[in-house]
């Protein structure tokens, strides 16, 4: 999972971490720039996928570690893909609670500091 292992067994520094992760991003940001979404005006595989990860997976994950890793300011049209997702029906049904996924995401965070 992107950053996610980088993050939490980083032997460098967190802000190092946290910046190669976001180069990484970044490069989502430029690919969905000027799109509605990945593919086009209608929900593709690749929206299926990334949106599967990086919103409602990865960034509770880092939401439960105290990181803010796709600030707006930051990745302003990797935030509007995200808004876009959650307007579509069917993301919205899959998307699980908040919480509950924060604290599920922890104990993944928990078993990868133990490894």
């Amino acid at each position: 999972m992107i950053g996610l292992r980088s993050l939490v067994k980083s032997e460098k520094k967190i802000d190092v971490a946290i910046e190669e992760v976001q180069e990484l991003i970044m490069l989502l940001e430029n690919q969905i720039t000027g799109k509605k979404l990945f593919g086009g005006e209608t929900i593709g595989f690749l929206d299926m996928v990334v949106g599967s990860m990086i919103p409602f997976c990865l960034a509770r994950a880092w939401e439960g570690m105290g990181i803010d890793m796709i600030p707006e300011e930051k990745f302003p049209e990797l935030n509007r893909w995200i808004k876009n997702l959650k307007e579509i029906e069917i993301v919205r049904e899959c998307i699980p609670d908040r919480e509950k996924h924060i604290e599920h995401m922890m104990k993944i965070v928990g078993r990868i500091k133990a490894a």
